[in-house]
């Protein structure tokens, strides 16, 4: 919660990016590899800064720390990509949608189906 941004130095991995987000959502400005920040809805110089070589990501957390109004400027604006696209409340949006778009199913349409067994 103190600190003044958060790097996610990934070089490989799957999954969500859940300490981004994180980070996100705790206003950290995010200093992150294009892996760290795979899949997510993000901009580089506008969410994240992006660096994949070490030099350049060791620049931007020169950056950061030399550039308090570039960490609050990016902090602001994943705060509200964060808020907007990942909250709970926006999943709940989103699922709302598609259940929308589905046809009306019941359980039994979910059920597994079963093999026909027969006795000798």
């Amino acid at each position: 919660r103190k600190a003044d941004a958060v790097i996610v130095p990934i070089r490989a991995g799957g999954g969500t990016r859940i300490k981004t987000l994180e980070a996100f959502a705790f206003q950290k400005a995010v200093v992150s590899t294009t892996i760290g920040v795979e899949g997510l809805d993000v901009q580089a110089d506008e969410h994240v800064l992006v660096g994949d070589s070490a030099a350049d990501f060791a620049a931007h957390c020169v950056r950061l720390m030399r550039q308090p109004a570039l960490r609050t400027r990016l902090a602001e604006r994943a705060f509200a990509l964060v808020t907007a696209s990942y909250s709970p409340g926006a999943l709940r949006r989103r699922l709302d949608e598609v259940d929308g778009l589905a046809p009306e199913t019941t359980s039994a349409d979910c059920a597994p189906a079963r093999p026909d067994v027969r006795k000798p």
